[in-house]
């Protein structure tokens, strides 16, 4: 097991931050996916899911949240919450929705959980 030299510090993300997520967002999904797609369709992906454009869209979308988590000055998570667009029956109306209201703090105890 890796030890860790510091705690990761976990943030609430903004604009500043979209050009480190779309990178990280890129490398992940192409790590854990890349080997399912053919080289132009995941690059068409990658272009449209995780440029920089993008990510700054999102992350001043007031109806979405995102968090990073930074490790010694690098980002090494995420998290982005936002409306469910997916076809599901019988959703509820606010399923997705962010609140302001909502507490940091599970988001916290999740990626510290995942960085030890």
């Amino acid at each position: 097991m890796a030890v860790i030299a510091s705690e990761p510090n976990i943030r609430r993300a903004s604009v500043e931050d979209a050009s480190a997520l779309a990178a990280l967002g890129a490398a992940t999904f192409t790590e854990t996916f890349g080997h399912l797609y053919p080289p132009e369709d995941l690059q068409a992906f990658l272009t449209e899911a995780h440029s920089v454009d993008t990510w700054t869209r999102m992350l001043a979308d007031r109806t979405r949240a995102a968090w990073v988590a930074v490790l010694d000055g690098a980002p090494i998570g995420y998290i982005l919450v936002g409306p469910c667009k997916l076809p599901v029956e019988n959703r509820e109306l606010t399923a997705g929705r962010f609140s302001s209201s909502t507490s940091s703090g599970a988001i916290t105890t999740c990626v510290s959980a995942l960085a030890s």
